[in-house]
């Protein structure tokens, strides 16, 4: 629970990009594939940028 209370604030500490693909994937619940067809890119890439993403999310809430 005290991490979900954190979770905004971390939220702040990403790029407008990634805030911009955590957007699509969790709000909009697009998929990887989506994702990707809109972005011009490939799927493999959106995983990968969403593996790092998730990565520096949960580093960021240990670290707070």
């Amino acid at each position: 629970r005290e991490k979900l209370r954190k979770l905004p604030k971390v939220l702040d500490e990403l790029t407008s990009s990634q805030k911009q693909l955590i957007y699509k994937k969790y709000y909009l619940n697009m998929s990887n594939i989506a994702i990707a067809l809109e972005e011009g890119v490939t799927e493999g890439s959106v995983r990968h940028r969403l593996q790092k993403i998730h990565t520096r999310l949960f580093k960021l809430l240990l670290k707070k």
